[in-house]
């Protein structure tokens, strides 16, 4: 029998909303108290990771609690989450049928379905795949959040957003980690990883990059990889827990050469539309790629790899020839202005700064 644990603050989605709400909880015995709300032990199922601990319903698949790891102690004896049980398999036994519907409808329809059911996904939903893929991508003690520098972020993402705002909310977290890359997860969810501001010379630079990523997001590129790829998730993270997690992070690593030009012509868009200039994704690219940029000097790329992650960027978005020279005649189109001023520069390069 668990006597009362430590109160705890904790994130809470009820499934039917996408903004979590804030509530203190804790244990008493057998029953999980929050707030006013009292929830019997046994109808729940944990996933533990470094950075927290999350909770599910049996009986409300999409409500789930976020706690921090300090609280895994007390919630040992909660059953994991992957466990199944007559209700996982019942659960598992409808997934399959849906997704055997819906591989039908992939065989005969292809993209244009895929594009077609994509925002048909609830937001809700997308956003809870899309923190429990940021948990690998971006653990919470590995997101950089210096002031000055997240401003310069805040100041680039308001020059390139759309007036009317994206399809759905837009959260760009930055890691600290030496990768040259950057991701899009469901639900509005994109890394950027800190190899990539590193390698970047201009603000620009980073703000083309952002502008493509901001692109899958319009076409929901994230929800159709998850639709795509459903029924091998279902069994992955089913029945592997984390560890069917970790192996199935690569469906949003790559995307087709027809989501790369959609995310490309949304980003020409964002670009003009903000008045950034869309040269400087273009000799990022060829910098990355190994080719010569502007001023006829050879790109970084073409130096050993020294395993910082240089060529990521280009291995998941194709750096071809055609692409660079897209973005460099969309930017003699019209007239540029500085995003970022020196110092707010500096102080997004120094956003992994403690």
């Amino acid at each position: 029998m668990h006597s009362m644990s430590a109160v705890f603050e904790a994130r809470v989605f009820d499934g039917q909303s996408a903004a979590p709400g804030h509530e203190q909880v804790a244990r008493d015995g057998d029953v999980l108290r929050i707030g006013e709300e009292s929830l019997p032990i046994a109808d729940l199922l944990r996933v533990e990771s470094k950075s927290g601990l999350t909770l599910h319903r049996l009986d409300r698949p999409d409500w789930r609690l976020m706690l921090p790891a300090e609280a895994a102690s007390d919630f040992r004896d909660v059953t994991k989450f992957h466990a199944m049980t007559a209700r996982h398999w019942s659960w598992i036994g409808g997934s399959v049928a849906a997704v055997a519907a819906v591989a039908v409808l992939l065989w005969f329809f292809g993209s244009a379905m895929l594009a077609q059911l994509a925002p048909l996904v609830p937001h809700d939903v997308a956003e809870g795949v899309g923190d429990q893929y940021a948990l690998i991508f971006a653990p919470e003690e590995k997101q950089c959040n210096a002031a000055a520098g997240s401003a310069a972020l805040d100041k680039i993402i308001g020059r390139i957003e759309p007036q009317g705002g994206l399809v759905e909310p837009v959260r760009v977290t930055v890691v600290d980690s030496d990768t040259v890359n950057a991701i899009t997860l469901p639900g509005g969810r994109i890394i950027l990883f800190k190899g990539l501001v590193d390698q970047s010379q201009t603000a620009e630079e980073v703000a083309g990059v952002l502008a493509h990523e901001f692109g899958h997001v319009q076409h929901y590129h994230g929800n159709q990889a998850l639709i795509r790829h459903f029924g091998l998730g279902v069994f992955l993270e089913g029945l592997g827990g984390n560890v069917g997690t970790a192996a199935s992070t690569g469906l949003f690593l790559s995307n087709g050469r027809a989501a790369e030009r959609e995310a490309d012509d949304d980003a020409i868009k964002l670009l003009r539309n903000g008045e950034v200039s869309a040269m400087g994704v273009s000799d990022f690219f060829a910098r990355m790629g190994g080719t010569k940029t502007r001023d006829g000097k050879p790109g970084k790329g073409e130096a050993v790899d020294d395993g910082t992650g240089l060529t990521d960027l280009v291995s998941t978005h194709p750096g071809d020839r055609d692409r660079r020279l897209r973005f460099a005649e969309s930017a003699r189109r019209y007239t540029a202005k500085p995003i970022l001023t020196d110092r707010e520069w500096k102080a997004l390069k120094a956003i992994c700064a403690s």
